[in-house]
């Protein structure tokens, strides 16, 4: 059974705090020669599991704080035998540690990014071209000039047939009728530029041109026909034509 959000939030905070508490009591007060405050790297990782970079920072530079206040509470200034090489092998831990957290959380932040960029790719582009899109280098973003066929798809007496419908049932059309055309468009290695309400505006040939590209738009308007005339078959539409 897992715990509620907000009680997993306000739990993790609470036992990294006790943790270090007790990690700072022990490696103060315990008689036993070893690094203790090595230990402090559970509370950085606990950290980071909840907070991003600034929460583990704090957390790093917390621990970093109370093992230096060890030192000096037990040792002083004094710097002699093998405690300060302890220190020291506890405050690099702390830091390598920290320095993996960052990195992990930069990992994340760009899967993260790339899955929010392949999501928004998926709505416009077939599932072969996005995989295409993903691996190259220059952004879309750049301004370039190439040939291109294009398509407009609009559905003929829409205002009229959606003045019989409730607005549910207009956006379940539309819904269904999308989903037609942007079968049609991504089978024949289209792109949907946009969705016009009642219809939409596919390009065939950007980012990557071909020479069957007006080839391709001209089947995909001849299978758009094809599956228009089977879904107004199967919704009993005689007035949605196009």
């Amino acid at each position: 059974m897992s715990l509620a959000p907000w009680l997993r939030s306000a739990l993790l905070p609470s036992v990294a705090g006790l943790l270090a508490i007790g990690i700072f009591i022990f490696d103060t007060f315990s008689p036993l020669q070893f690094a203790v405050a090595v230990l402090y790297v559970v509370v950085v990782l606990i950290a980071a599991t909840r907070y991003q970079r600034r929460g583990v920072l704090i957390a790093a530079s917390g621990c970093a704080a109370l093992t230096v206040l060890s030192f000096l509470l037990v040792h002083g200034f004094k710097i002699a035998g093998t405690a300060p090489l302890r220190s020291i092998m506890s405050l690099a831990a702390i830091c390598i540690t920290t320095f993996l957290a960052f990195k992990n959380i930069s990992t994340n932040e760009r899967l993260r990014a790339a899955e929010r960029q392949r999501a928004n790719l998926a709505r416009f582009f077939s599932p072969q071209r996005v995989d295409q899109l993903m691996e190259i280098d220059t952004p879309l973003s750049v301004t370039r000039r190439q040939p291109a066929a294009v398509l407009f798809v609009d559905m003929v007496g829409f205002t009229a047939y959606c003045s019989k419908l409730t607005p549910d049932e207009v956006i379940a059309m539309l819904r269904d009728l999308q989903a037609l055309l942007s079968a049609s468009v991504f089978s024949h290695s289209g792109i949907i530029d946009k969705f016009l309400g009642d219809g939409l505006m596919a390009v065939f040939g950007p980012p990557m041109p071909g020479p069957l590209d007006a080839t391709s738009a001209a089947r995909c308007a001849l299978d758009i026909l094809q599956s228009i005339d089977g879904w107004n078959e199967r919704c009993h539409r005689a007035v949605c034509r196009w």
